[in-house]
């Protein structure tokens, strides 16, 4: 605690990350704050990231923290913030664990969560067969069974965007929709049949989802899930208290 950093980091993803690198070689005293659970981590890889393309995602933190390790005054706690106070030029943090940190910046990369929709059987398959951005993982699923699962008004373009890897795809709202006419009559010309009955399961092996099931009895096979993302503040955005 009396220690007082330059810079403390919350959060220690790929954006954390590469502010401890940048940091670390500038020579200042940095804390990375990271409680080692990242958003990824139930995925088998990670995509979109130029001479990494296809790594496991502990694998890509190792080679970060790794990579860092080279600068000395980078560390890192496997902690979670819970609580900031302070000013501009003395913050102090105080952790789960009972430590605190003072620092003269703060730099919040906690990222954030997928909130899944609560359907029974989609945790079984998230990270695996199912997912929620289909530029991290449409390549895989390219021209398979698909099943796009969202609502709200952005249900229309998210449809058309996997449409892009997949012509086979069916599109569920789990409940009334919110389609205009014309956005209805464009999934019926592009083949993407509409259903917007409740789903009562996903069905799934090992991960690798085989049907959709919806309370009405209808059964719909698929080899693969999109479901729209929400997201919310990763749980180790702390609380802040008396910070200017």
């Amino acid at each position: 605690m009396d220690q007082l950093l330059d810079a403390a980091i919350i959060g220690g993803g790929p954006a954390g990350l590469n502010a401890a690198l940048v940091l670390g070689r500038a020579r200042k005293n940095v804390i990375v704050i990271d409680e080692g659970l990242p958003r990824n981590r139930v995925t088998h890889e990670s995509h979109g990231f130029l001479t990494r393309d296809g790594i496991k995602p502990d694998e890509f933190r190792r080679i970060a923290v790794e990579q860092i390790g080279a600068y000395p005054s980078v560390r890192f706690v496997a902690d979670i913030a819970i609580e900031i106070a302070g000013a501009d030029g003395d913050f102090k943090i105080a952790t789960k664990k009972g430590d605190s940190y003072r620092a003269k910046k703060l730099l919040f990369a906690v990222g954030k969560k997928d909130r899944l929709p609560e359907i029974e059987g989609l945790i079984d398959v998230y990270g695996k067969s199912a997912f929620v951005c289909p530029y991290c993982d449409g390549w895989e699923l390219r021209d398979r069974e698909l099943a796009v699962i969202a609502k709200g008004e952005h249900i229309f373009h998210y449809a058309k965007t996997i449409h892009g890897w997949s012509d086979r795809i069916s599109l569920f709202t789990n409940g009334p929709h919110e389609l205009t006419d014309a956005q209805r009559e464009e999934l019926h010309v592009r083949n993407i049949p509409l259903h917007d009955g409740r789903i009562c399961r996903i069905v799934s092996e090992n991960g690798m989802v085989s049907r959709v099931e919806l309370e009405d009895g209808l059964s719909v096979p698929c080899a693969g899930i999109f479901s729209r993302r929400r997201w919310w503040p990763a749980p180790t955005c702390p609380k802040r208290s008396a910070v200017s």
